[in-house]
């Protein structure tokens, strides 16, 4: 079953989706996207993002069993951070 979470928006959020996309085909795993949203899908795993204003809203249509919402959400977030750390 499909979840969704929002995150607030990084400003330098255009920056972060040319790292994502460096990172997804290191990590082998397709992605399309941009500011404005996107897909990705690989090892388990299938979603999307879409950007708002301020926020960022990621929805996530197929898991493995064995990660949690909470789980995936607080990797997500934490992923953010690093990518914006290692941006500034």
């Amino acid at each position: 079953m499909a979840f969704s979470f929002k995150v607030e928006k990084p400003k330098n959020f255009p920056q972060m989706v040319v790292k994502l996309k460096d990172e997804a085909t290191k990590h082998n795993i397709s992605f399309t996207g941009d500011e404005t949203g996107g897909t990705g899908a690989g090892h388990g795993f299938a979603g999307g993002y879409e950007v708002h204003p301020d926020s960022i809203t990621f929805t996530v249509q197929k898991k493995p069993f064995i990660f949690s919402e909470a789980i995936i959400e607080k990797k997500v977030k934490e992923f953010l951070v690093k990518l914006d750390s290692e941006i500034k």
